[in-house]
Formats: C-alpha cells, structure tokens, sequence
C-alpha cells in the first residue's frame, strides 16, 4: 500500500509524522491515519509529496517497484532541500492531559481535539518523530523525573521497546504509567520499574496495555 509506503519514506528520512504533515500542508492526522489504517490516500497528497519532495521514486511510491529514492536526484540537491524545510516548517506538537488518555495508539487519539490541551513549538524537535507531550505526576521517577516536567512522547510498537528506558505506557485498569520498562521472566508480561527506590517493580500483563510511548525529550521549568 502507498500508505506503508509513505511510512517507510518518513521513517527513513529520520521525520516525524506530524512534521511530514506539516511540510506538505496537510492537517493534522490526514497521512497518520492512512498510515495506522493503511487506508487510501487521496491523489492530491501524492502530486503534493512529490513536488516537496523530488527525492522520491513515483514509480516506486504508487507501485512499489524500483528504489525508493530518485536516482537523478543529487545529495547537494537533498541537503538544500532538508536545510529549507528546518527553516520554514515549525512542528506544533499536542500536548495533552494525563487524564484524557486511554489509548493514544488509537489513530483517533491525536486526530480529535478534544484529547489535545494545548500545542508546543520547540524547534529542536523539529525533525524528532514525537507524537505527544504529557506532563509528569507523582513521585515515582525521582530523582531523575519530577512533577511538572513535561516529556516528549514517541509511539512505538510492543515488539521495539527499549529495555530500561523511560516509557508512557497507557493500561486498561491502572490508566497511565510513567516507568522504565525491562522484561519478564513470563512473555506475556512486562516489568515496570521506577527511578525512586520506595516504589518495588511490578508486572503488568501485556493484555492490559493498550499502548507505549518512549520518552524522548524532556522540558523542565526551574
């Protein structure tokens, strides 16, 4: 599928969705839900990502023949080209109230206003693929997390966690979890560990998640 594609390309060029949107005029959630859904994107999102982005093989990205990238198109050509868009795109990323989550894996989740509080621009992570920011509550991540901090969230899929790094871990029964994620000794569990030693690890079904985001940025006020 085109979408599968257009993911492929994005994951690639080290962007995040949103800046991808962004970068072609698109609203937010029009290519991440064709992407999550692998559901047709219209013929008018195609004309306009080729004209940003000359880089790409068409033949490639309606049929999935050839090589992903344009074999006419010089790496002088692609610098100029990634250096234009840092300059005049600004992501604007949801940042969103711990208590309206329930799943943000659902395609739904950043595409309805009524999840989203506010939007930050931080332009250092312009080209960061980060889906959301959430600000931190509680005591369990000290000495390292705080409440009031406010992390930057990336999406990832159960199978590419990173073992022993901060996620977001959203859970049918228990809501949002701000822990450090290891393995199990049962599969179908995973162990979530926090930074302030008065709080013991503990397992979670896998069954009970309904999504993880890794922790990726971090904006503190003094």
């Amino acid at each position: 599928m085109i979408a599968e594609r257009i993911a492929q390309f994005i994951k690639k060029q080290g962007f995040s969705v949103t800046f991808f949107e962004k970068s072609i005029g698109a609203s937010s959630g029009v290519i991440r839900h064709a992407i999550s859904k692998n559901t047709h994107i219209q013929s008018k999102w195609l004309t306009v990502i080729s004209e940003n982005y000359p880089e790409i093989n068409s033949s490639w990205l309606l049929t999935g023949k050839g090589s992903m990238l344009n074999p006419t198109y010089s790496f002088d050509q692609k610098i100029n080209k990634a250096q234009e868009k840092a300059s005049f795109y600004e992501v604007s990323i949801p940042f969103v109230p711990k208590t309206d989550i329930i799943d943000f894996g659902d395609s739904e989740f950043l595409n309805n206003d009524l999840f989203t509080k506010d939007h930050f621009v931080i332009p250092v992570f312009n080209n960061k693929k980060i889906d959301f920011m959430i600000e931190i509550e509680g005591s369990t991540m000290l000495p390292e997390f705080k409440a009031g901090d406010v992390v930057a969230c990336s999406i990832v899929d159960d199978n590419f966690i990173q073992w022993n790094q901060p996620h977001v871990v959203a859970t049918k029964s228990q809501g949002i979890l701000f822990k450090r994620i290891n393995q199990s000794t049962d599969l179908d569990y995973l162990t979530m560990v926090s930074e302030n030693e008065k709080y013991a690890p503990f397992e979670v079904p896998k069954s009970e998640i309904n999504s993880i985001a890794l922790v990726v940025g971090l904006v503190r006020l003094i």
